[in-house]
């Protein structure tokens, strides 16, 4: 199809344009077993993920604020510690921290577009806490075995990093339209 100043039109495939063929050898060997901090929740782990919560967000469905828990730090991690540990060695987590309230909030533009909207979940923040720990607990071990191509939702990492490294290191030429419109 021709335009009528005789230009091709630009291809709708993205993928054509810069997608390489990648080689992946799937005999490479599970990493061990990694062992992870399976002990009681300390204060100190306490006290370091109600310092990470962030102020001026709205509660989950125990209406709790992470300005509460920060208010008497001390107080709240000794009362945490107990329910904490308790939820830990039972293994079994309260019903309201798995429930979100799932709101919508607005963008810009027109209101009647769909496209203008995106949702956001309002979590429990004793639950936040919980999660913060286990996350510590398990970060460093995981990002030590994680492939090094594996950037998404890691400390440092962007996946546009990997895409720029992989078409640096194997001489393709990149689409810089397509990283702009693929990355906002």
């Amino acid at each position: 199809m021709e335009t009528s100043a005789g230009m091709q039109p630009m291809t709708s495939d993205k993928t054509a344009l810069i997608k390489p063929e990648i080689s992946v050898d799937w005999t490479e060997e599970a990493p061990p077993p990694i062992e992870i901090e399976m002990g009681p929740i300390t204060h100190d782990e306490i006290k370091a993920a109600i310092k990470k919560l962030k102020n001026n967000k709205a509660p989950g469905v125990d209406g709790i604020p992470a300005e509460v828990l920060k208010s008497d730090i001390n107080l709240n991690v000794n009362i945490l510690r107990d329910l904490l540990n308790e939820i830990w060695e039972k293994e079994i987590l309260p019903t309201q921290w798995k429930d979100g309230i799932i709101i919508k909030l607005q963008k810009k533009g027109n209101l009647t577009d769909c496209n203008n909207w995106r949702g956001i979940t309002l979590l429990s923040v004793p639950g936040k806490i919980l999660c913060r720990i286990i996350l510590e607990r398990i970060k460093d071990k995981i990002d030590s075995i994680l492939r090094e191509e594996q950037s998404g939702f890691r400390t440092n990492c962007a996946c546009i990093d990997t895409h720029t490294e992989k078409y640096y290191r194997g001489g393709t030429r990149m689409d810089i339209i397509y990283i702009y419109k693929s990355h906002p």
